[in-house]
């Protein structure tokens, strides 16, 4: 049986850049990592590992988290939906999404 690897025969590894200097490469040219992503065909985490490794800070806007227990304790004192997502800086559609899936369910 042959050992399986990711290149043909007679094609030295060293002749594919890795994915880290492609993804240096491409953010010098100024993509994005959405793009980058899409155009290496790998996943955005792992263009962000990479922007890491590289010593590139992450945007903090594109990790934010939320606690979900003030925004509960928010719209319980009253506020609609809509007023949370102005007051905490989310979207509605994941929410409306899944109270609609709750309903029907």
């Amino acid at each position: 049986m042959l050992p399986i690897t990711p290149f043909p025969n007679g094609v030295s590894e060293d002749s594919q850049p890795p994915t880290k200097q492609l993804v240096a490469a491409l953010l010098l040219e100024g993509w994005s990592v959405s793009e980058i992503a899409r155009r290496l065909g790998v996943s955005k985490p792992t263009v962000c590992f990479h922007k890491r490794s590289l010593g590139i800070e992450i945007d903090s806007r594109f990790s934010r988290r939320y606690d979900w227990a003030e925004v509960r304790e928010y719209y319980e004192d009253g506020h609609s939906m809509r007023e949370c997502q102005i007051a905490f800086g989310f979207s509605g559609g994941p929410t409306l999404d899944g109270r609609a899936k709750t309903q029907t369910a």
